[in-house]
């Protein structure tokens, strides 16, 4: 056994035990039969932080003045895609905000599951060199992505790449970095010229940048490249709110929480001060950056009908352009929740715009 095996063997297993914690850190409202939830700091989790306001009847903070059809809520902060599934494996969360490539994953592991609500949510290339008008001005380049080989934003780059003709062995160059932080301080740095990151990491970068003399640019919102490439199915849908473990078992409560999650987002799009003080708690970096609930406005909330096709077809490409990736596919009872749709309904519904 190598010694960079046996330190990732111990990392995982401090990993662990700190997890073990997790469900005597809430405050009292963490009952037993509580919903915990959980996100990592993106502006698509703040309806989450704000189920987790609220004392299962109502609300005594300021969140809502109706009476909650969903059960107390608490919330925990995910921060890797190998805590979240470590989180998922011990049992400790019951609904989150999740890329839908790792939630096929977990599926095929054998971790129930129900998908709540499918969100389209922009994804950015990131250059140092002006505006990039398609695909193919990366070719050639070396394009820096968050967290390692596997996991979704290789996986989505790549399916997108294919899409437009473009292929890693012959036409680009890809790296990793730790997480988004990471490539963010790499970009600012200068260590890096392209990279594609989701907000609020492209925020972060682009206003940070304009305080040097190397300023970063939006140069591509990978969303538009996929619309591009697969006109047939254009909505974009890697990220979703998805119930594991016992609570998959129950579509009402996959009903009740997708309608919850929808007006959460639209109260917090018009007063957002109370939602964004409890996610300071969780995520000072994320609320530290100027209006950031705002970056909720660019999110899309798939209709049900058309989004078990959408997602489908998305796992399918992905699976197609990168054979080596990890992955995986969801059951076809993943989507029993969703209630047939109005005809002629839109086939995505976005987040209100925010209040001026």
């Amino acid at each position: 056994m190598t010694a960079a095996t046996v330190l990732r063997r111990a990392s995982a297993l401090l990993a662990l035990l700190a997890l073990a914690t997790l469900g005597t850190a809430h405050d009292g409202r963490a009952g037993r039969d509580a919903m915990r939830l959980s996100g990592p700091p993106v502006a698509e989790t703040l309806p989450l932080i704000a189920l987790a306001m609220h004392d299962g009847g109502g609300d005594a903070r300021g969140v809502s003045d109706k009476p909650s059809p969903l059960p107390t809520c608490v919330f925990t902060p995910w921060h890797s895609p190998d805590q979240l599934r470590a989180m998922v494996a011990g049992g400790q969360v019951d609904a989150a905000l999740v890329t839908v490539a790792a939630a096929s994953r977990l599926a095929e592991r054998g971790v129930p599951v129900r998908v709540v609500a499918i969100l389209s949510s922009p994804g950015w290339i990131l250059s140092a060199h002006g505006p990039l008008r398609s695909m193919d001005d990366l070719r050639g380049k070396e394009i820096l992505l968050p967290f390692g080989p596997g996991e979704m934003p290789e996986a989505l780059f790549t399916a997108v790449a294919a899409g437009h003709g473009l292929t890693r062995a012959r036409d680009y160059a890809l790296r990793n970095g730790s997480n988004a932080m990471e490539v963010v301080q790499h970009l600012l740095l200068g260590h890096a010229d392209y990279a594609f990151v989701s907000e609020p990491a492209a925020t972060l970068a682009v206003s940070r940048s304009a305080e040097g003399s190397r300023p970063l640019v939006r140069g591509l919102d990978l969303r538009a490249a996929w619309a591009e490439a697969f006109p047939a199915c254009p909505e974009l849908p890697a990220t979703a709110v998805v119930l594991f473990g016992p609570r998959a078992a129950d579509p009402g409560l996959a009903r009740d929480l997708n309608a919850a999650f929808r007006a959460a987002a639209a109260r917090i799009l018009a007063d957002p001060g109370p939602v964004m003080a409890e996610a300071a708690e969780h995520f000072p970096e994320f609320t530290a950056l100027p209006d950031a609930w705002r970056l909720l406005a660019g999110t899309r909330i798939l209709d049900q009908t058309g989004a078990e096709e959408a997602v489908r077809f998305y796992l399918e490409t992905l699976r197609a352009a990168a054979p080596g990736l990890r992955v995986g596919d969801l059951p076809h009872g993943a989507f029993s929740h969703a209630a047939p749709a109005a005809q002629g309904s839109p086939a995505s519904s976005p987040v209100p715009s925010p209040v001026p």
